[in-house]
């Protein structure tokens, strides 16, 4: 049986942190995300979540999205490259309308 994990990497530039994960945000992908963003985004103008490569994301991913917005307050958190898998698992949820969703 195959593995998966959760890979996290990570652009600075200036006050936008882009970060492109890859694989699962669930159970065990969800607290990586929550872990890896630990004091990371005090000085974050912008959050940015490539998800282009997330294949499958659970609740627990979607509660480690928004406790990064959370984090954030009103500073912008942008989800981009959404699958249309991603996508539906905010639209359903009305999550949506908290972030910025790029194509």
């Amino acid at each position: 049986m195959e593995e998966y994990t959760m890979t996290i990497r990570e652009i600075q530039s200036g006050g936008v942190l882009s970060l492109a994960l890859t694989g699962e945000l669930d159970l065990t992908g969800g607290p990586e995300l929550t872990a890896f963003l630990e004091g990371k985004l005090s000085g974050t103008e912008k959050l940015v979540l490539d998800m282009q490569e997330v294949r499958y994301i659970s609740s627990a991913g979607i509660r480690a999205v928004l406790a990064a917005k959370k984090s954030m307050g009103e500073r912008e958190v942008c989800l981009a490259h959404c699958n249309e898998m991603v996508t539906e698992a905010f639209e359903v949820t009305g999550l949506d309308e908290f972030f910025t969703m790029e194509a």
